[in-house]
């Protein structure tokens, strides 16, 4: 038995699409691209908001994250902008969406901005995008943005393997 203060942890498939359909049918561009590039990279919200145009990469088919979490490796990239560590994440599903998310954010310093359009969007802010879709979209009120991180992995670690 869980306890009502435990968060949920993971999203169904319908719960995602539920998720994503609300601001998609509803025209809100900027708040169904910060969900869809969370879902499909499987960011955190900080690392979402700090996404550029030009570190997505699809030739390489990798985007180029901005990260607050401690890397350990030498010879990480960090970025110039936010003084913080570059982490490749693969492209491996939802390339469609992503390459409409980079087509949407080019021009701007930042795909996710701020009222300040020279800074992005704070975390806070894109907690209550993701807060207000959640409710909208009838999903329990103790799931957090990180639910769709935690889903994302699950589904792709269930996802068919090619091992070739």
């Amino acid at each position: 038995m869980t306890k009502k203060s435990e968060r949920l942890r993971f999203l169904t498939k319908q719960e995602v699409s539920d998720l994503l359909s609300g601001p998609r049918r509803h025209g809100s561009a900027r708040d169904y691209y910060l969900l869809a590039s969370m879902f499909a990279l499987g960011l955190r919200i900080g690392e979402a908001v700090r996404l550029r145009a030009e570190l997505f990469d699809f030739k390489t088919k990798e985007v180029l994250v901005p990260t607050l979490k401690r890397v350990n490796s030498r010879g990480t990239e960090i970025d110039p902008v936010t003084q913080t560590p570059l982490l490749p994440v693969p492209i491996v599903s939802h390339e469609t969406v992503l390459r409409a998310i980079h087509k949407w954010g080019s021009g701007r310093k930042w795909i996710f901005q701020g009222q300040i359009p020279s800074q992005h969007m704070t975390e806070r802010n894109g907690s209550r995008v993701f807060k207000r879709w959640a409710g909208l979209a009838g999903l329990d009120c103790r799931v957090s943005s990180h639910a769709l991180r935690h889903t994302a992995a699950s589904m792709l670690f269930r996802a068919p393997k090619n091992i070739v």
